[in-house]
């Protein structure tokens, strides 16, 4: 029998049940998440369903590989639209600049792996923005925006470890795009 050390109730019906279980404790490994099953009389009563425990298990911060697989297909569908949309001949690569906004000059980006010869110029001073403005957006639910020094920091980090255009970074940096954007954050 274990002990209940603890009960805290969040709604008339949702409980949080602290039970000292040292033998199920030890068996746990550091990060992982335990389920247990309520029994009352005999009968076997789920206290989360399998979908429910599997984003339990998740550590805040991460996706598991068919959520990332998800988000990075914007960028595919992204081209799809684009590539419906009758361009005049000077607009004609606009659907293939925002198709390789989310590669890196290392091969490691996505959704085709490009390496640095094969990113458009177009592309590349894209990604430099998106990320700016990815790292200081107020509207994301799922983070808070950093300010603009941090976020100019990371643009460098990522110049310096040969993800980003160098030349186009200091371009932005220098010529505070952000601020002609009107995308200053404090």
């Amino acid at each position: 029998m274990y002990k209940i050390v603890r009960r805290e109730a969040f709604s008339p019906n949702a409980f949080l049940w602290e039970v000292s279980a040292p033998d199920i404790a030890a068996a746990a490994q550091p990060g992982h998440f335990v389920m247990l099953r309520l029994h009352e009389g005999g009968e076997r009563r789920r206290l989360v369903s399998p979908d429910e425990a599997k984003i339990l298990s998740i550590r805040k911060g991460n996706l598991d590989a068919t959520e990332r697989q998800e988000i990075e297909s914007h960028v595919t569908h992204t081209f799809h639209f684009l590539q419906k949309i009758p361009w005049t001949k000077d607009l004609s690569n606009v659907a293939n600049f925002a198709y390789a906004h989310h590669e890196k000059l290392n091969g490691r980006g996505y959704p085709r792996k490009l390496a640095a010869d094969a990113i458009p110029i177009q592309s590349r001073m894209m990604t430099v923005s998106d990320i700016y403005d990815a790292l200081t957006a107020n509207d994301r639910p799922y983070k808070r925006a950093v300010p603009t020094e941090r976020a100019l920091d990371i643009l460098k980090m990522e110049m310096n470890d040969g993800l980003l255009d160098g030349s186009l970074v200091g371009v932005f940096i220098e010529a505070k795009v952000f601020e002609r954007a009107g995308v200053l954050r404090t």
